[in-house]
């Protein structure tokens, strides 16, 4: 959005700088040229921004399958192996599905304090919300490993989502797109 502020105030800028030669050169009227001058740099802006957003989607469309077939590769292997991946239970015990708490937007910083090691119940709480098991892994051990992810929608439109991994309900690893 920078670029295209600064590119539009220069055309702005050549623009108003066009008036008084326009006007001492007898050439036609300064106000059509501005407005011509405007027009052609908001086409030429309006041109560029959805060749970017057309690559941006694109990108998002590459990530999105990559990460589905790197999800499902993993399923797989585990299920191979013999270990479950399926979540577990979470309704009331009277067969109701859980509602889930709305999450509202969670700030990169807010992300960033959650240190390694940091446990599930302190993470949920500062949050305000458990979050979707997305994974759950019983190993024969005792040991478990679990994924949960809390997703929002930011002020300004914009999808967010944390996902959280757990071994034995201390945070391990993470990730953050907001």
């Amino acid at each position: 959005m920078d670029k295209t502020v600064a590119a539009l105030m220069v055309a702005m800028v050549a623009s108003v700088m066009a008036i008084p030669l326009a006007y001492l050169a007898g050439k036609g009227s300064a106000e059509s040229s501005i407005s011509a001058a405007v027009e052609d740099e908001l086409a030429r802006t309006r041109s560029a921004q959805e060749g970017q957003l057309a690559a941006l989607r694109q990108e998002l469309a590459e990530t999105t399958l990559e990460q589905e077939r790197a999800s499902n590769s993993t399923r797989e292997a585990l299920w191979k192996a013999g270990i479950s991946v399926e979540p577990e239970s979470t309704d009331d015990g009277a067969g109701n599905a859980p509602v889930s708490t709305p999450v509202s937007q969670i700030t990169f910083e807010v992300f960033d304090g959650f240190a390694i090691g940091t446990s599930y119940e302190q993470i949920a709480k500062a949050v305000g919300s458990s979050g979707e098991l997305k994974l759950n892994i019983q190993d024969e051990d005792g040991s478990s490993t679990r994924q949960f992810a809390w997703e929002w929608t930011a002020d300004d439109g914009t999808p967010g989502k944390m996902e959280l991994f757990f071994v034995d309900g201390l945070l391990q690893d993470k990730s953050y797109k907001g």
